[in-house]
Parts: C-alpha cells; sequence; structure tokens
C-alpha cells in the first residue's frame, strides 16, 4: 500500500510527500522513507518522514 501511495502521489506531481507516525516508525524506515524529526503532538511522539516520489 505505501508503494502504492508514493505510485499516486507521483501521479499526481508530487516529488516529495511526509508521513508522522507513532506507530509505525519500523515499517516506513523498511520501506525507504527518510526520518525528519520526532515531535511532540498531544503528549505523544510523532516521528516525522519524507519520501521522494522520483527515483
Amino acid at each position: 500500500m505505501l508503494e502504492a501511495l508514493v505510485r499516486h502521489a507521483h501521479h499526481l506531481g508530487y516529488k516529495r510527500i511526509y508521513c508522522g507516525t507513532a506507530t509505525a516508525v519500523n515499517l516506513l524506515r523498511r520501506s525507504g522513507w527518510s526520518q525528519l524529526e520526532v515531535v511532540e503532538h498531544e503528549g505523544q511522539s510523532l516521528v516525522v518522514f519524507a519520501k521522494e516520489t522520483e527515483a
């Protein structure tokens, strides 16, 4: 599903997309997303990732 999301974003003209998660950190890392930062949101740590849509 993540790869389909990246392909769809590319098709729509986006060169980079972002994702924030508290639970899927390892999944995004394994899928090649780059970690940008960790932020606090409503008392919970969220990891913000980015992914280039072009290879």
